[in-house]
C-alpha cells in the first residue's frame, strides 16, 4: 500500500512538473483547468488523481495528456502500473497455491491415516480422537516433521547449533 502511495505520489509530481516545464501553455493538460486560479493543494490532487487512475489503469479520460512529453509520460505510467497488477497477481496466485498445495499434503496424509486406521481396526472412538489430533496440529501449524528438517539441513549447520 505505501509502495502505491509512493509511486501515484512521484508519478503526480512529474505530471505537474511535466506542465510547469512549458509554462502551463495551452499545450499542457492542465491549461483546460485554469492553473492560475488553483491552489497548490487543488493542483496537487489533480495530479494525484489523474496518477491514480493511471497507475490503476482505470483512466476515465477526463484528465489526458496533450504534448508528446505528457503522452510518453503518461504511457510509461500505464505500464507501471500494468507491471505493478501483474506482480500483485502473481504473487497472490503463489500464495494460493502453497496453500492449496498444503491442503493437498494434508488431505493425503489423512487419507493415509484413515486407511491405516481401518487395515488395523482401530477403535472408533480412538480414530475420532486420532483424526482430532491431526486437525489440531494442522490448525497450529504444527505439521513440519523435525526429522526430515534435520535430515536436509547441512553438517556444519547442524554442527552449529
Amino acid at each position: 500500500m505505501a509502495c502505491m502511495f509512493v509511486t501515484s505520489h512521484v508519478m503526480a509530481c512529474f505530471w505537474y512538473f511535466i506542465a510547469d516545464l512549458h509554462d502551463f501553455d495551452h499545450t499542457t493538460w492542465i491549461f483546460q483547468y485554469d492553473p492560475d486560479t488553483k491552489t497548490i493543494g487543488s493542483k496537487y490532487l489533480l495530479c494525484w488523481y489523474w496518477a491514480i487512475v493511471t497507475v490503476t489503469t482505470v483512466g476515465y479520460g477526463d484528465v489526458i495528456p496533450n504534448s508528446d512529453e505528457e503522452r510518453t509520460f503518461a504511457a510509461l505510467c500505464s505500464f507501471v502500473g500494468s507491471v505493478g497488477f501483474a506482480f500483485l497477481v502473481g504473487k497472490m496466485s503463489a500464495i494460493a497455491n502453497g496453500a492449496e498445495q498444503s491442503n493437498i499434503k494434508f488431505q493425503n496424509k489423512m487419507s493415509n491415516i484413515v486407511a491405516f486406521m481401518k487395515a488395523n481396526r482401530f477403535p472408533v472412538h480412538l480414530r475420532r480422537r486420532i483424526r482430532e489430533f491431526y486437525e489440531e496440529k494442522r490448525y497450529v501449524g504444527d505439521l513440519i516433521d523435525a526429522d526430515e528438517v534435520f535430515h536436509e539441513l547441512s553438517f556444519p549447520l547442524l554442527n552449529s547449533w
